[in-house]
C-alpha cells in the first residue's frame, strides 16, 4: 500500500498542506511503525483505519488528490487501491502485497 502512494503521483492531504507521495510514505511509516510496535496492526485493513485514514493528534481526516480529479478521503482510495492490488495479485502473493 506504501509502495502504491508513492507510485500514484497523488498528492497526500494532511491538515492544510497537501504532500508529495515520497512524504506521505515517511508519514505513514511512522504511524505504522508505531502502531506495529503496539501489536495494533494485524492486515491492511488495520492499516488504513489506524494509520492512513485521519490524524491521530487532531482526527481531522486525510485527503488524496490525484489530477485532474477532486481530492477525495483518503480511506476511500487506500480502499481502493487495496482492492485492485489484491485483484491483480495470485492468491497467494495477496496477503503479502497488502503489507508492502
Amino acid at each position: 500500500m506504501l509502495a502504491r502512494v508513492v507510485s500514484s503521483g497523488c498528492e497526500f492531504g494532511r491538515g492544510s498542506t497537501w504532500h508529495s507521495g515520497p512524504d506521505a510514505r515517511v508519514h505513514l511509516e511512522r504511524k505504522l511503525g508505531y502502531l506495529s510496535a503496539r501489536g495494533m496492526v494485524a492486515s491492511a485493513e488495520d492499516f488504513i483505519t489506524m494509520a492512513a485514514t485521519r490524524s491521530s493528534m487532531t482526527g481531522e481526516a486525510y485527503t488524496i488528490r490525484c489530477k485532474p480529479n477532486p481530492a477525495q478521503p483518503s480511506a476511500a482510495w487506500m480502499e481502493a487501491e487495496l482492492k485492485a492490488l489484491r485483484a491483480s495479485a495470485p492468491p497467494a502473493a495477496a496477503a503479502s502485497a497488502a503489507r508492502r
